[in-house]
């Protein structure tokens, strides 16, 4: 359809009716695509994958998909199914990813946990950069799927009632303050980027 033409550059139907589908594939991806058409024409559906491309301008695009078997008279005689362009959100990841990785203020993200009256009692450590490590001492295997109070027992109740505040209101705050656990200073900025989670980062103070 006019939408796969764009995707892979091409103008006309023309360009690319009776080519090969290898056409639009990644040398490397040569085998394994040729792998799932022949597992989509012996019946098996593909629910969900991804894959790189080939364009027309020899750039290269990314696509996740799902295709099935079409059947006429109990034999396969065709493959429908859809591509979705992940080229531009890779792309944008990949950019996050080096900006996490790079930037000199840590970062954290968290999840808040609350008790059955719902009061916010905890929080998890769901993700820590390593300028996070650096600052604060500690390494991303001691909390990274931990509660605070489990990898940081001591850790004042100030804390999480700060936070909670920050992801029950969503209004980002910026302050100051001692942790008596590691002992030092911190000059912290937090965040709710979505509901029941709250991001901080943070510098020495």
């Amino acid at each position: 359809n006019p939408a796969w033409l764009t995707l892979h550059g091409y103008h006309s139907h023309q360009e690319v009716v009776g080519k090969h589908f290898s056409t639009t594939q990644l040398p490397d991806d040569a085998a394994e695509a040729t792998q799932v058409v022949d597992n989509l024409f012996r019946g098996e559906s593909v629910t969900e994958g991804d894959f790189s491309r080939l364009r027309r301008d020899g750039t290269v695009g990314h696509h996740r998909f799902a295709a099935a078997p079409v059947y006429e008279d109990g034999v396969v005689v065709a493959i429908e199914g859809f591509l979705i362009d992940t080229t531009e959100y890779r792309r944008t990841a990949s950019i996050y990813r080096l900006l996490f990785r790079h930037m000199t203020a840590g970062f954290a993200l968290h999840e808040m946990i609350y008790n059955s009256e719902g009061l916010a009692v905890d929080y998890r450590f769901l993700e820590i950069n390593p300028a996070f490590e650096a600052i604060t001492g500690l390494k991303a295997s001691e909390l990274v799927g931990r509660t605070v109070l489990t990898a940081l027992p001591e850790t004042e109740q100030y804390w999480i009632d700060t936070y909670a505040a920050v992801v029950a209101t969503r209004t980002p705050i910026t302050y100051r303050n001692h942790s008596s656990e590691l002992n030092k200073q911190f000059e912290v900025r937090a965040f709710s980027p979505e509901h029941g989670m709250f991001a901080t980062l943070v510098t020495e103070s």
